[in-house]
């Protein structure tokens, strides 16, 4: 097996940009948008929010856990993450665990707490061995995925919600 060369600075400014792309876009949601439902069956761009937030602790705490060693490639489940969640076409449905509320939900608060979040993650980058396998926390149909592969999951699903941010755009700008 050969082994990952992780580039922490770059993975944690991929990360830094993806999460600055999102939570600009959720900034310029109007105050009066920010709560109602753009279109039918969509989420309100606070309830896209906190369901990021959500993941977003979510990957905190996973890194957190007790790791072991990899028996496979540290990135072997990063292509499947990147298909997964950058295939716009395929809609999923949210597990009950990062499923959004009702809201409604204070902007200001919501973006303090997603950049906070993302500075942790982005400090976690440089600290945490990202090779290991995070135990205890297994990907729905996946498995138990390392600390990369659980951060470039975050990435990739930021660029999800972006888009989804990006579409409701003509919403509420006119």
């Amino acid at each position: 097996m050969q082994a990952v060369i992780i580039d922490s600075d770059k993975l944690q400014q991929e990360l830094a940009t993806a999460a600055d792309k999102f939570v600009g876009l959720l900034e310029k949601v109007p105050e009066d948008y920010f709560n109602g439902i753009p279109f039918e069956g969509s989420w309100t761009p606070g309830q896209v929010g906190e369901h990021v937030l959500l993941f977003l602790s979510g990957i905190a705490s996973v890194l957190r856990l007790p790791g072991a060693d990899a028996a496979r490639p540290a990135d072997e489940y990063e292509p499947l993450m990147k298909d997964i969640f950058l295939n716009f076409e395929k809609r999923y449905t949210a597990p009950q665990n990062v499923k959004p509320s009702g809201g409604p939900f204070d902007k200001t608060q919501l973006i303090g707490d997603l950049n906070d979040k993302a500075a942790t993650i982005e400090k976690d980058i440089k600290e945490k061995d990202l090779a290991r396998i995070c135990t205890g926390a297994p990907f729905p149909t996946i498995g138990e995925l390392t600390g990369l592969e659980w951060v470039y999951f975050g990435i990739y699903h930021l660029a999800r919600h972006t888009y989804q941010l990006e579409n409701m755009q003509p919403y509420y700008i006119k």
